[in-house]
């Protein structure tokens, strides 16, 4: 039985889908059915945008985009569930993904440091190491 939900950032499934590592095992992990993983329509447009600023193609961003979202559950916040966490975080870039992780109450999967010091004041925030250890 799976007992957490993780919302994967960006720059985890970034990392999953072009490197081998523990980002990749996380999502095979997640594939399998061993963990419960999220993101949302705001994180899928990031890493679009970000695969693109690397120079993929847009077959491959599509590609990559697929593959991300056959082992994702997608949940998205409303507006209003993001303009109540607003204040939260000082980057307006990150108010989606906290929105998300506390109106879905999913753990935040995260590399970037300064998202995970500030989130984890108000949310569950771990690694892909800590997650995949259990």
């Amino acid at each position: 039985m799976v007992s957490s939900s993780y919302f994967l950032d960006t720059n985890i499934l970034i990392s999953g889908v072009l490197w081998e590592g523990n980002e990749r095992n996380l999502l095979r992990l997640g594939r399998a059915g061993k963990v419960e993983l999220s993101s949302s329509t705001y994180v899928l447009m990031e890493v679009q945008n970000t695969l693109s600023d690397m120079g993929h193609s847009l077959v491959e961003i599509l590609e990559f985009v697929l593959h991300i979202r056959n082992i994702l559950r997608i949940d998205d916040p409303t507006m209003k569930e993001m303009e109540e966490y607003s204040d939260l975080l000082r980057d307006k870039s990150d108010v989606p993904v906290l929105a998300a992780v506390k109106t879905f109450g999913h753990v935040l999967v995260t590399g970037d440091s300064s998202l995970r010091k500030r989130a984890a004041k108000h949310v569950d925030v771990k690694t892909t190491k800590e997650v995949i250890a259990g």
